[in-house]
């Protein structure tokens, strides 16, 4: 819609604003155009319509005939007085003093509005200077700040870094602290039971001094004692030695006037029976005790010949019933030496190769006619079953 010269000239604001600051001078540039534009459909204007406005009543008021009346009478188109070639040179001099009022307004318009567009202009490079130079104050500020917030950001990651460093260091120091209270809690506990152990050390030292003194005198004593001991055990082995030998010679004496009961035989100073039956080992010994006496005991080579000279498979008085492997004499004498097992194979050897598995926990002296197996004496002596073997045996009294 196509704004008229007074309401665009009314609409126009031509002071400018000193409160707003817009910090663009495109901007301004543009609303005095606008300002400008507005002027000029103004000026052009306003003639017209004054023109307009002063031709209209001439047109209304000429008589279009003449008046055959008694003489013309002044209408109301004779504005400037005078006839009607007056009222067109007063037209015409409105009009000149119209476009000369037009031109003068120009000018006047133009004056102004460069005057305008200069104060607009100054104020706006005023505006635009003052805002450069708070651009470049706030380019400097963001320039410290930047790199006071760089320095800042560089201390807080050392400051973190030593935080974490101290932290370490704070756990490192607090578990060493723990541990040293542990060990000095520990260390006052061995130093009070040292103390106490001290004290009684102490006390024990002082006992034992007194029953040093004590067994020191004790000992003198026994030194004498052991002193004369001694004399006498020496004399006593003197006389053992000859007892000893005493005995043997009528032990010997003995041996050589005793003679053994029927079906008894005789070797060192041992009788022998030697059983016609076989039994098995537990029938054996109890025959041997029914005659006062038991199964044979072997305690040295000559008797170990003795035997194998008898020619016979005999028990004797060896088994390990009591514990596997631990044999023993019919007396309680455990076997130590001299052993004749029979070897190979080594003996004895629980039956191990029997498929039945029966424990073999009876010594006897192994004999074959004809033999069957290279067994040489003096080792002779093999294990065998207790219960389920039948043997000879021998019998042995002492002379």
């Amino acid at each position: 819609m196509e704004m008229s010269g007074d309401v665009c000239y009314e609409n126009v604001n031509f002071t400018s604003d000193s409160g707003k600051d817009t910090g663009l001078k495109k901007e301004k540039d543009t609303d005095l155009d606008k300002k400008e534009a507005c002027l000029h459909s103004y000026v052009d204007r306003k003639p017209k319509e004054l023109q307009q406005k002063n031709a209209k009543p001439s047109k209304v008021t000429e008589p279009t005939t003449p008046d055959p009346g008694p003489g013309p009478e002044p209408g109301p188109a004779s504005s400037c007085g005078g006839p009607k070639r007056d009222i067109s040179r007063a037209v015409a001099v409105c009009l000149a003093l119209l476009c000369v009022l037009h031109l003068a307004a120009l000018t006047a318009l133009g004056i102004l509005n460069n005057q305008f567009k200069e104060n607009e202009r100054d104020q706006l490079q005023s505006k635009y200077n003052n805002v450069t130079q708070e651009r470049d104050r706030l380019q400097i500020s963001y320039t410290n700040v930047t790199r006071q917030r760089d320095q800042l950001q560089t201390s807080y990651t050392n400051v973190t870094r030593q935080r974490d460093q101290l932290q370490t260091s704070y756990t490192n120091v607090t578990s060493e602290r723990d541990q040293l209270q542990t060990s000095y809690t520990n260390v006052t506990r061995e130093r009070d039971q040292l103390q106490t152990s001290y004290s009684n050390v102490t006390r024990e030292r002082e006992l034992l001094q007194t029953i040093n003194t004590n067994l020191t005198r004790e000992r003198d004593q026994l030194n004498t004692s052991n002193t004369i001991l001694t004399r006498e055990r020496d004399q006593l082995n003197t006389s053992y030695t000859i007892l000893t030998r005493e005995r043997d010679d009528l032990k010997n004496k003995l041996c050589n006037v005793t003679s053994c009961s029927a079906s008894w035989e005789k070797f060192g100073c041992s009788c022998y029976y030697v059983s016609t039956v076989q039994k098995n080992w537990a029938d054996s010994r109890q025959d041997c005790k029914d005659k006062g006496v038991d199964l044979v005991i072997i305690n040295n080579r000559k008797e170990q010949d003795f035997l194998n000279n008898l020619k016979k498979k005999m028990w004797i008085g060896l088994s390990d019933t009591v514990t596997e492997g631990n044999f023993t004499w019919v007396d309680g004498t455990p076997l130590t030496t001299p052993t004749y097992w029979f070897s190979p194979p080594a003996q004895p050897d629980n039956n191990l190769y029997n498929a039945d598995m029966v424990d073999e926990d009876c010594a006897e002296i192994y004999y074959t006619s004809p033999r069957l197996l290279d067994i040489l004496p003096p080792n002779t002596w093999n294990d065998n079953r207790c219960d389920l073997t039948s043997n000879f045996w021998v019998c042995e009294r002492g002379i």
